[in-house]
This record gives C-alpha cells, structure tokens and sequence, in this order.
C-alpha cells in the first residue's frame, strides 16, 4: 500500500515564501478488519521538505503507522517515525543531520491509479541527482492529501 501525503502553501511574497513537503509511505496490504498497525523499518517513510532556501529529505529508522478504515475507501491514520535528515547546501550539497522524531496524523481516500503515479513523482523528486534540491515540479492543489493504493 502506498500513500502519498503533501501540501504547498501559497507562497505571498515570492519563491522564497514557498513552502512544501511531501511524505510517502510504503506499508503492507491496507487493514482487513476495522484497523491495522504496521511496524516502520528503513526506509519504509520518506519525506521531501522545501522552504525558502531550506531543503530537506527525510528516511524512515523506526516507528509505527496505525491505518484506520473509516468506510471502504477512506482511511484515517497516524504515526510516529523515527526519521534521519539530510539539508541541502548552495555550497556543500547534501549532508546529513540529526535523528527527528515525525509525527502527524492524516485521512486518505483509495484512488490507486492517482496514488501510483503521485508515488512515482514523489520516486522521481527523491531520486534527483545530489547537486539539486528536491523541490516541487508536478502538482496537486495545495493542502490536499492524497489517495493510497496498494502496492
């Protein structure tokens, strides 16, 4: 099961005044029953940030997602990750930072032809090459989560 989550501000005074982030959950099969828990293991989250001239990628230690079924294509959901960071520098490239704590809670909707291709641009921003920062290229409206679909 993959979900997606992300959100982009408005930005009011400018491309400094932008900021986005994005998460991207990769979990087993969505719960059977009413809910499901699901154990976080390397690399299992990510997560890209963007702000200003700040930019962050965020990979998954440890944690734990809980996946609520709210009705037969809605999830409600939290979680608690263990995350280690890499920032971007004009000058340095990427280097890592300290291990974070991320946690949050969200509800997703199941559309899993939206979720694949949201997956595979989120893939496509991780994976840009070390001399640029991964800031955002495609898009869906601004403050809105987006689906989940299985693997």
């Amino acid at each position: 099961m993959n979900i997606v989550l992300e959100y982009e501000n408005i930005p009011l005074f400018g491309r400094f005044t932008r900021t986005s982030w994005a998460m991207h959950m990769r979990l087993d099969q969505p719960p059977a029953g009413r809910s499901a828990r699901y154990t976080v293991n390397r690399d299992q989250v990510r997560a890209l940030y963007s702000g200003g001239i700040d930019h962050r990628r965020l990979s998954s230690r440890w944690g734990v997602v809980v996946l609520n079924r709210v009705s037969a294509d809605r999830f409600r959901g939290r979680f608690q990750v263990a995350v280690t960071q890499q920032q971007f520098s004009v000058l340095g490239g990427w280097s890592s930072g300290p291990l974070l704590i991320a946690w949050g809670e969200f509800e997703t909707s199941r559309d899993d032809a939206y979720a694949r291709r949201r997956a595979v641009a989120f893939d496509d921003r991780w994976n840009r090459p070390a001399s640029r920062p991964t800031t955002r290229t495609t898009g869906a409206p601004a403050g809105s989560p987006i689906a989940a679909s299985p693997l």
